[in-house]
């Protein structure tokens, strides 16, 4: 039986006028995610030990421009040229594999988003790594003032954890971050760590690998949830990166159906042609800066007002997490 991986790079070498359809008829998924940070795990090709942090930045995603902003709205069907996803590929939850937090500060930053996930209303849910934990968290508050001011009154809650890959994003919602919850909308940025530094080769498709997995599992967990995905950032803390983060990119936005799973790709805002950040919109060539949250947060607003209508005058998600390290730290100071 063919492997994920190869069913990913068939796909991506079909060719097609527009963004290819996968239907839920023929697939138990629609593999358009992007995971921000995950990393190889020891013994694995390209292993790296994350900093004891929630923001480990030896892995995050950069990727140069991807035909600008693009929001995927082709929708599929049998008579319209939809591809059936070959049996191998359907599983793709199964085939990938997750991974615990990898220190004891991620566990017990695990334990506090499960408990966040079951307290207040979650309308809007975001999964990612420390590109996405930063925009919500109560360790960086001009971020999180700026949260606030953009997504009061959709329910917002922040499920991103530093130096995270696609396997470790999989184990947590696996493990309580996505139980028993209904969001309409689900914003996804992720690969970035599986990527990491250098040119790797296979790492694009462990990248999209990834994705699908992710997209499989949220789709059986929150089946009503429409699925933003983000094309991957560029980063200019390794150049040899952008290569695999195109490639990484072609794959995922091929898999949005324009319908559940959307793919929006804001790089030609963050990056020149080349893939050169643009100035000020990282505070080091990989996370991003208010600037760059604005450019994330001006472009996010209209899909997800499509999505979820207009924000309310009150807001009930469940208060924000940070960094128990961090914490730990202020206490003991």
């Amino acid at each position: 039986m063919p492997s994920l991986k190869s069913c990913l790079t068939i796909l991506a070498a079909v060719s097609l006028p527009a963004l290819i359809s996968i239907s839920a008829a023929g697939a138990r998924f629609d593999i358009d995610d992007t995971l921000a940070s995950s990393t190889a795990a020891p013994g694995r090709t390209g292993a790296t030990s994350p900093a004891n942090t929630p923001d480990a930045p030896s892995r995050s995603a950069g990727d140069s421009p991807v035909d600008g902003i693009r929001v995927s709205t082709t929708a599929g069907n049998a008579s319209s040229g939809t591809i059936p996803v070959p049996s191998a590929c359907a599983g793709a939850a199964q085939h990938h594999p997750a991974w615990k937090p990898w220190n004891e500060n991620g566990l017990i930053g695990h334990a506090q988003m499960v408990a966040k996930a079951h307290s207040g209303r979650i309308d809007l849910y975001f999964l990612g790594d420390s590109i996405t934990r930063r925009w919500g968290a109560t360790d960086y508050p001009q971020f999180l003032a700026h949260w606030r001011r953009t997504f009061f009154g959709w329910n917002a809650a922040n499920f991103g954890w530093g130096g995270d890959g696609t396997q470790h994003m999989l184990w947590r919602i696996r493990n309580g971050e996505l139980d028993g919850l209904n969001p309409k909308a689900i914003v996804l940025l992720a690969g970035t760590n599986n990527i990491g530094k250098g040119d790797k080769p296979g790492s694009a498709a462990e990248a999209a690998e990834g994705v699908a997995a992710l997209i499989e599992t949220c789709r059986e967990k929150a089946p009503d949830a429409t699925i933003v995905v983000m094309a991957i950032f560029p980063r200019n803390d390794s150049p040899g990166s952008n290569t695999m983060i195109d490639e990484a990119n072609r794959r995922i936005a091929r898999l949005a159906d324009g319908k559940k799973v959307r793919f929006l790709n804001i790089n030609d805002q963050l990056a020149d042609p080349s893939g050169q950040l643009l100035e000020g919109v990282t505070v080091d060539r990989l996370h991003l800066s208010l600037a760059g949250y604005e450019i994330w947060a001006r472009n996010l607003t209209p899909l997800l007002t499509e999505l979820l209508g207009p924000r309310a005058s009150e807001d009930r998600a469940p208060p924000p997490t940070g960094d128990p390290a961090g914490s730990n730290r202020a206490a003991s100071s």
